[in-house]
């Protein structure tokens, strides 16, 4: 399955200065209105592990859910070029924004360092959207893999992953993306350790996610949300879930 182009997206500005888009088939912003930015900070760089990761130096392996305008990504390939740490990160997306909207977004501002980053994804041209794979390696040590289609049936080659970012729209828009069948799909890509953030706290969530052989953790979210959830990878499962 190919991706398909979006039309009828708006442009919203969110309080922390940062843009994101409305999406009228979703009828739901692809961020939080209470900011954008901070939103892709506190949920997936920070509550996921991968800031200390990259911070340390160590290698990445992260795959994102739903890639949507891309800013998950700037913010982690920041740190990625700032600490000179390998980055290789993998990204779904079933619907592309158009390169007008990404004009309109204009994240590059938020990141002038990434100027070669953020040009060649939003400007990737819509004959690339006909294949099933997009690749893109940017200097010193970042790649950026996009697979186009249906989360839920497309096979994701790489198994390792440290982290996940799940950033699909809610259960009540896009619900195949939250069943316990799609996250042990996801599960079993990753390796023991891995952690799983979403700005989802809903208890038919941490449901699906512990069926699926997650450890699942409510943590505190950003400004405009007061829970997320943390979801881990362990070996011992019925062991740790006896002493939570």
């Amino acid at each position: 399955m190919n991706a398909k182009l979006l039309n009828n997206l708006a442009l919203v500005e969110t309080s922390d200065g940062s843009a994101t888009l409305f999406s009228t088939e979703y009828q739901q912003t692809y961020h939080s209105k209470h900011g954008a930015l901070n939103e892709c900070e506190h949920i997936y760089l920070h509550a996921s592990g991968v800031f200390e990761r990259l911070q340390a130096g160590k290698i990445t392996r992260l795959l994102e859910v739903g890639f949507g305008t891309g800013l998950n990504f700037l913010v982690t390939a920041a740190l990625a070029r700032k600490s000179c740490t390998a980055l290789q990160y993998w990204a779904i997306e079933k619907n592309w924004v158009p390169e007008k909207q990404f004009a309109e977004l204009n994240y590059g501002r938020h990141f002038p360092k990434l100027h070669d980053v953020w040009s060649a994804f939003s400007t990737m041209q819509p004959a690339l959207l006909q294949e099933n794979i997009a690749r893109f390696h940017f200097e010193p040590n970042i790649e950026l893999t996009i697979l186009f289609g249906d989360a839920t049936i497309l096979d994701i080659p790489l198994k390792n992953f440290h982290a996940v970012y799940h950033d699909a729209f809610s259960p009540e828009a896009n619900p195949e993306l939250w069943t316990a069948d799609f996250f042990q799909k996801i599960k079993e890509s990753c390796e023991e350790g891995a952690v799983l953030s979403t700005y989802s706290s809903k208890k038919s969530v941490q449901q699906a996610l512990r069926e699926a052989g997650f450890v699942v953790q409510k943590v505190p979210g950003p400004w405009g949300k007061r829970d997320i959830l943390r979801a881990r990878v362990e070996q011992d499962l019925d062991l740790v879930q006896a002493h939570i």
